[in-house]
């Protein structure tokens, strides 16, 4: 008598147990290297870095206070480095290490299925850069495993569990409350309340409307942003500073009084150097405070010349949007700053190399003998930056092209099998697509440059959405 449907159901097939094998081996390579990164790999401690332990030793000592908050920091991360980090940080950086791969092995179990084709984000999350991000004092390690977390969650429909990732998401770094609109939207579009062609009309609107959002937070809400994506792209994609900043002088008004400043006296460094907060403006600040001006003056001063700027070359400026926004989408970046963090380990370590910091004298007179005969004996983590030299050339960029091909032959071979609509209507696509667009909308309109760091997140998303629409393009037809 033949075996039921149910007992053939529940019975492991050859093909799923050798792909499980396949998946656990390269998850399990794919931590062993992260705990290899962590372990070789010195973090980076400047920039970001100190302001985010000055902000931990605040609130380790009771003295941090909300009046010093600023939106382009999160609460959440240095509370984490001031209750985790202890005397060297091994609690830190082991605890971001372990979320991030539990988290991609959730996301690759549930959202990818286990399948075949979760190879893909496997080697995304290996990319050198990527790995280090957990050896950063950054929170955009965090946010990558908490965001992939939320889309696990949002799979199994743990919609408060969704709302408490959101929640941290957001007290992390700002931009990433997206998260909060998209699971509502997610959860009304799958009891029907959100037709498919309502969700569909609204993300075209949402597009059209970018560019109108775009000016009134940047001229209206966080002006100091605004002052920098306005004047700092141009300046970054080539354009000189005489066509940033035309005219031979500058005229304003502060204290109800009218100045005019030559264009000598100028102060061009938030606009030449990346990521410089104005706080003055186009002027120092001993400038600012001869005159007078208050912080109310200022907001005025920068809020005319954001406006002037984009309205002397919208089009330049509407191309440049558009472009970042491109790129952000599918991963890319203006600036590996990850990857130039390693670079800097490797020149500091080739740099400050003292061979009797890995070998007893004898052993050292025992090198040259060594090379006479054909082995060249290595010391430190030459292999890591060899690795990261090898993904600078183009292997992040390769990762990236790889998804976006698979993901749109997976979504031909989905229409000729009749299943792109079940590809589309499906809530977790609906999600991973939202949050791919508005989140790279938001990075579009908020940063000069698309840092590496930003984009990672988007390229582990890309990847995972491909191995879903592969994963329905190209499995077997269903039994009759």
């Amino acid at each position: 008598m033949p075996p039921s449907k149910k007992k053939l159901a529940a019975t492991p097939q050859p093909s799923t147990r050798s792909t499980s094998a396949v998946l656990n081996f390269f998850l399990g390579a794919c931590a062993m290297y992260y705990i290899w990164i962590a372990g070789i790999a010195p973090g980076d401690f400047q920039g970001d870095s100190w302001e985010y332990l000055g902000l931990a030793g605040q609130m380790k000592a009771g003295l941090f206070g909300l009046s010093s908050y600023r939106y382009l920091r999160g609460l959440f991360y240095p509370w984490f480095l001031s209750v985790t980090w202890g005397h060297e940080g091994s609690l830190t950086y082991f605890l971001q290490v372990a979320v991030f791969l539990a988290s991609l092995y959730l996301a690759l179990r549930i959202l990818g299925f286990g399948s075949v084709y979760c190879l893909l984000p496997v080697c995304a999350a290996m990319i050198p850069a990527f790995a280090f991000l957990q050896k950063l004092v950054y929170p955009d390690g965090l946010l990558v495993s908490f965001t992939l977390l939320f889309f696990v969650a949002l799979a199994k429909r743990r919609w408060r569990i969704c709302g408490a990732l959101g929640a941290l998401l957001l007290l992390t770094k700002l931009v990433f409350a997206v998260v909060l609109p998209i699971g509502l939207v997610v959860f009304l579009f799958e009891r029907g309340t959100i037709r498919p062609k309502m969700l569909g009309r609204g993300l075209v609107l949402l597009l059209l409307l970018a560019p109108i959002g775009a000016f009134v937070l940047l001229d209206y809400i966080f002006v100091d942003l605004g002052y920098m994506v306005t004047f700092a792209r141009p300046y970054a994609h080539g354009s000189p500073i005489e066509s940033v900043f035309p005219g031979d002088q500058l005229t304003f008004t502060c204290g109800s009084r009218p100045y005019t400043v030559s264009r000598s006296d100028l102060f061009y460094e938030p606009v030449t150097v990346p990521y410089s907060i104005a706080a003055f403006g186009p002027l120092r600040e001993a400038q600012a405070s001869a005159l007078g001006c208050t912080k109310g003056d200022l907001r005025s001063l920068k809020q005319d010349l954001i406006r002037a700027a984009l309205l002397r070359n919208p089009l330049r400026h509407l191309a440049l949007g558009l472009e970042t926004f491109l790129r952000t989408i599918v991963g890319s970046y203006d600036s590996n700053h990850v990857s130039y963090i390693l670079q800097l380990r490797e020149i500091s370590w080739r740099t400050n190399y003292d061979i009797r910091s890995y070998f007893e004298p004898y052993e050292i007179t025992l090198q040259p003998q060594y090379r006479n005969n054909g082995f060249n004996i290595v010391q430190g983590p030459s292999m890591l930056f060899l690795v990261n030299y090898l993904f600078l050339m183009g292997g992040q960029a390769l990762v990236s092209l790889i998804a976006l091909c698979g993901l749109v032959l997976g979504a031909i071979f989905a229409y000729r099998r009749t299943r792109l609509l079940d590809c589309i209507m499906d809530p977790v696509n609906v999600a991973l697509t939202l949050f791919l667009v508005v989140y790279s909308l938001l990075v579009s309109v908020s940063v000069p440059l698309i840092l590496d760091r930003y984009t990672f997140i988007n390229l582990l998303l890309l990847c995972i959405l491909t191995v879903r629409v592969a994963r329905k393009a190209f499995e077997l037809p269903d039994s009759k």
